[in-house]
């Protein structure tokens, strides 16, 4: 699993990724049927920030491009503290993509987001 952080509760933040196939190769983002994320907290499967299997095909802070180059940008809406009083929650986004005409080929993608309370952010 890739993993993202730590990453300041309530900030913006990047993440980017190659897509390829069971093979190796590299994906071309232009050939999606689709692509979706679903973000929650890993400890208690909450939903955050509406993001349930959500359409991110060059969409909703997500890029796909030809050479499969996938850029996500997280809103500080993405990072938020779900459990108050933790230090840090681990957050799972889970990109889920289908190509091939049909969907006829699936992978999922999941990263983990370790995200850490800062005392006293709004």
């Amino acid at each position: 699993m890739n993993t993202l952080g730590p990453v300041n509760e309530r900030t913006s933040a990047q993440y980017t990724a190659t897509l390829t196939d069971e093979l190796g190769a590299v994906i071309d983002g232009t050939a999606l049927d689709t692509a979706t994320l679903t973000l929650y907290d890993a400890a208690t499967l909450t939903t955050i920030n509406s993001r349930s299997a959500q359409n991110v095909k060059n969409t909703n802070s997500v890029t796909i491009s030809a050479a499969g180059a996938l850029v996500w940008a997280l809103a500080p809406a993405d990072n938020i503290i779900v459990r108050e009083g933790n230090e840090t929650e681990d957050h799972i986004a889970l990109f889920t993509f289908t190509w091939g005409g049909g969907s006829a080929k699936a992978c999922v993608h999941p990263v983990k987001i370790r995200v850490t309370n800062v005392a006293l952010v709004p």
